[in-house]
């Protein structure tokens, strides 16, 4: 008899393996299928927030092994367009973890490691088709000449903000988009516990970033909305090179300076439209359903948060067998709950910054002598205050 799953999930970035994990842990037979063999790199910005963190600890999913390539963050540096510039210490509540770098290379690798050791099965393919019938979906993907087709009762869609699943089924979660470059840099003094974002009016509404890894090293991007993109005269390789031009970047670097892995991805930026996310037998979870942080560009923390959510609702709709929309919808209420508040504050405050490079420049004035501009983040980051230092 062919063998039908109970989950397939497509995608095995944080959101997909933690959903994994999740179905597994509940006693639920599940597929993990992506398109890379692991370990792979993943563009992005690295940065898990503390409510992230402590999502993976209460998982048991925070190790030994993974905090030797973490490093830890509880400051900040904001610099305006011009010549304003803020320095901020993150006041977290107490046994709250810190902000988390960790390079996706690492992290998403670790994750599917445990996924695979709790029992998940694991497939490398590219999905290009999904069909419906009476009682479960089928998968067809391909690597090369080779087709192979998989049975499950439902499917999550984890593969990010091009997302197959999401097309294929027809959903739609975000229109928003944005656009980011990211790259390694060796060889620039940096403070090992200190966030740098820098807003200029080439990247405007956006902002560039030093996400440091050590005292001479760390992620370097920027990133900004697509829209505004389309209308500059750069490329985002371009914007890159300009940033690490400035005169108090270039100052900073030592002369056998490198930047490496440098890519380009996209970004669907929330909110979601919440009635999107979910179709008969289908969830998406991550970046595939618009999850994005409006103002951070941070994904990972939701990610992590929606794909545990979502093993949630599947484990209690595998009881009944009941996977239509109007069913699944329940995980779209739910998610709506937990995200709705900061993700509609974070569009607010990103939208009005990119107003004008000058309302950015006068923010940051104002915050070289208040802690005023800044108090949002503790709705951004779920619970932590910020005071100047």
């Amino acid at each position: 008899m062919e063998k039908i799953y109970d989950v397939i999930i497509c995608g095995a970035g944080p959101g997909g393996s933690i959903a994994a994990i999740c179905l597994k842990r509940k006693g639920l037979s599940v597929l993990l299928i992506d398109s890379k063999d692991f370990p792979r790199d993943k563009v992005c910005g690295d940065q898990i927030t503390p409510l992230g963190v402590q999502l993976l600890k209460e998982l048991k999913l925070v190790d030994s092994e993974l905090l030797k390539s973490t490093n830890e963050i509880d400051k900040v540096l904001i610099k305006g367009p011009e010549k304003a510039q803020a320095n901020f210490q993150f006041d977290f509540l107490k046994n709250q973890s810190k902000i988390y770098i960790i390079p996706r290379l690492i992290l998403d690798n670790h994750l599917v490691k445990n996924a695979e050791k709790s029992g998940v099965e694991r497939h490398t393919s590219h999905i290009y088709e999904m069909e419906y019938s009476e009682d479960h979906v089928s998968i067809k993907s391909r690597t090369g000449n080779s087709t192979f087709e998989f049975k499950s009762k439902i499917v999550i869609g984890a593969d990010g903000s091009s997302s197959t699943i999401a097309r294929l089924s027809k959903l739609v979660p975000g229109k928003d988009r944005g656009i980011a470059i990211r790259g390694y840099i060796k060889g620039i003094n940096l403070k090992a516990d200190t966030l740098e974002g820098y807003f200029d009016k080439k990247w405007s509404p956006g902002y560039a970033w030093f996400f440091p890894l050590s005292k001479d090293s760390g992620n370097i991007g920027l990133g900004m909305t697509l829209k505004h993109y389309k209308k500059s005269n750069y490329k985002l390789r371009q914007l890159l090179d300009v940033f690490i031009e400035q005169p108090f970047i270039k100052s900073r670097l030592t002369s056998d300076y490198k930047v490496e892995n440098i890519g380009t991805w996209p970004l669907n930026i929330g909110p979601p439209k919440w009635n999107q996310l979910v179709e008969d037998r289908v969830i998406l979870v991550g970046d595939a359903a618009s999850l994005i942080n409006p103002f951070t560009g941070g994904g990972i923390e939701t990610a992590i948060i929606s794909g545990k959510l979502a093993a949630d609702v599947i484990a209690d709709k595998i009881k009944t067998n009941n996977f239509t929309k109007a069913s699944l919808s329940e995980y779209a209420r739910k998610l709506k709950k937990i995200l709705s508040k900061e993700q509609t504050l974070s569009l607010y405050a990103s939208k009005f910054v990119g107003l004008s490079p000058w309302i950015v420049e006068k923010l940051v004035k104002i915050g070289e002598k208040s802690d005023l501009p800044f108090i949002f983040m503790k709705y951004v980051y779920k619970g932590i205050r910020i005071k100047r230092i």
